[in-house]
């Protein structure tokens, strides 16, 4: 894989942890994890979980923390370990809006 503008490869020590993401994101809108966990309507416990790096961050929870962030999936993930989770979590929009359409 590549940097779309360079393109010089990624290494694995390039990629940032998603906890490592989430902490810088609530700082700069210095936000707390209760904050963040009511607006994307999760449980503060799993805030406290991703920002430790506890828990891999499912693409259902992109799905509530991006907007609740003001954020896209990709700018959300871009560069960390859970960019294949934010993939996934656009692939399961795309999926139900077919369905949606279908009916």
């Amino acid at each position: 894989k590549y940097f779309p503008l360079t393109r010089e490869p990624i290494t694995v020590a390039m990629i940032e942890p998603f906890s490592a993401r989430l902490a810088v994101l609530l700082a700069e809108k210095d936000r707390s994890p209760a904050w963040l966990a009511a607006r994307a309507d999760l449980q503060r416990s799993t805030i406290s979980r991703l920002l430790r790096g506890l828990r891999q961050v499912e693409p259902i929870t992109l799905l509530h923390l991006a907007p609740a962030l003001g954020m896209s999936l990709r700018s959300l993930t871009a560069g960390t370990d859970a960019e294949a989770a934010g993939r996934r979590a656009l692939e399961l929009v795309k999926a139900n809006l077919a369905l949606m359409l279908q009916s």
